[in-house]
């Protein structure tokens, strides 16, 4: 048995950089809200004109942002995390600092797309790979611990193919064909172009990273002279191909 555990997914909030500022000033607001209410000499009724200053301050976030401000903090507090910066401390950030977000947010960034295509140190959370954060035990070099996680990657999506596989045999067995055929009356996509395209997309939905009710789609639609190659299929979650289908003329 192999040393790796895989821990957790890697976030998926993207946030953008007026967004993260915004959180911060709030966060600073409010920290400023705290020390004011553990003063014993502010009067109840400035403790209240703040609380709701503050208040508003955050419903007009949630309202611009479809999210409340805590969310983001603690996005921000992972990133810090993954790029060990040390530095820049989320919990007691000043005015003056806020624009070192963008440090952050350049070193998570390049470090999230790096580990797509290779395992990756995400700081001290562990390694990062195709979504997953992964712990190893053991005395390992960076460069073993790398191999030992494509290792359980390759092991965990054979396991994958063979489900899949299973699947198809089970079709042909019971219905002659994929429901997916009966339904759209096309040709079948081949096995081995399904287990290409399931390993090029990661297991995971190319359009928002989704792990959940994935479905093979033709970009160009076979009844339009696409083909069954790998080239023109892609992992779509069921939310994304259903937009998708609602939007093909």
């Amino acid at each position: 048995m192999l040393p790796i555990k895989k821990d957790k997914p890697i976030p998926s909030l993207l946030i953008e950089r007026d967004e993260a500022i915004d959180a911060f000033r709030i966060f600073i607001f409010e920290n400023t809200y705290e020390e004011i209410k553990s003063n014993a000499r502010v009067g109840i009724e400035d403790q209240q004109e703040f609380y709701d200053k503050f208040s508003k301050l955050q419903n007009n976030f949630k309202q611009k942002y479809r999210r409340t401000h805590y969310e983001v903090m603690n996005y921000l507090h992972f990133l810090s995390e993954v790029s060990g910066a040390s530095s820049i401390s989320v919990k007691h950030v000043s005015p003056d600092e806020i624009n070192k977000i963008d440090e952050i947010l350049k070193e998570y960034t390049d470090l999230i797309l790096r580990s797509e295509t290779e395992p990756v140190r995400l700081g001290s959370l562990g390694y990062g790979f195709k979504g997953f954060i992964y712990s190893v035990t053991g005395k390992y070099t960076d460069d073993q611990i790398r191999l030992l996680i494509l290792e359980d990657f390759d092991k965990e999506n054979k396991g994958l193919d063979k489900a899949i596989e299973f699947i198809e045999k089970l079709k042909e067995k019971f219905y002659g064909s994929s429901s997916e055929d009966i339904s759209y009356n096309r040709p079948r996509i081949p096995e081995s172009v399904r287990i290409e395209v399931w390993r090029r997309d990661g297991g995971k939905c190319a359009r928002c990273g989704s792990r959940e009710k994935l479905e093979y789609d033709h970009i160009v639609p076979i009844s339009k002279g696409g083909s069954n190659t790998a080239r023109n299929i892609e992992l779509l979650c069921e939310r994304h191909n259903r937009s998708k289908s609602n939007n093909v003329v």
